[in-house]
């Protein structure tokens, strides 16, 4: 790095940095107010469901947690607040589709269970932290589908990614 080049860089990039750090902002205040209107109705839908809320504590805590704007990055950023949203509308609907989300969360859990099988055998990766964005868009995919998802995700996508993993030479 030389003085021109870091002022030829800062040039390039100094006109979208107040714009971009804006998004950022807005997107990461939207995720913590709806991460905080969680709590409280987490807590009410708690004694009629508990597998479920104790499910969507697992998910908020592995989404949110001390240092995850700078571990997700600003390209991830977005997803996160549309998974939060997902678990707004899953909470939503959880009352009148209590069947329907007990039998989701199989699914999803039984992904999960072979993603961590996963990680306790290979070292981390580009392709394992797909499959961890992956599992999140099959719980929007099956929650809270009006949410939309971030391209096409199914379980049989991500049984497939997993076993490609699992067959790869280490």
């Amino acid at each position: 790095w030389t003085r021109q080049a870091f002022d030829e860089l800062l040039d390039r990039v100094r006109d979208d940095l107040h714009d971009e750090l804006l998004a950022v902002a807005a997107s990461s205040a939207e995720l913590l107010i709806t991460n905080a209107r969680l709590g409280p109705h987490l807590d009410q839908t708690g004694s009629h469901h508990p597998a479920a809320v104790s499910d969507i504590r697992n998910q908020l805590s592995a989404l949110i947690y001390p240092g995850f704007l700078t571990s997700v990055g600003v390209e991830r950023l977005t997803d996160v607040v549309r998974y939060i949203r997902a678990v707004e509308v899953r909470l939503d609907r959880l009352r009148g589709s209590a069947k329907q989300d007990r039998i989701a969360m199989r699914k999803v859990h039984g992904l999960e269970d072979r993603y961590l099988t996963l990680l306790d055998k290979l070292p981390p990766s580009a392709a394992l932290t797909d499959i961890s964005w992956q599992l999140q868009e099959l719980r929007v995919s099956l929650f809270a589908q009006q949410v939309g998802t971030k391209g096409s995700v199914s379980e049989q996508r991500i049984n497939k990614a997993i076993d490609t993993l699992l067959r790869s030479p280490t």
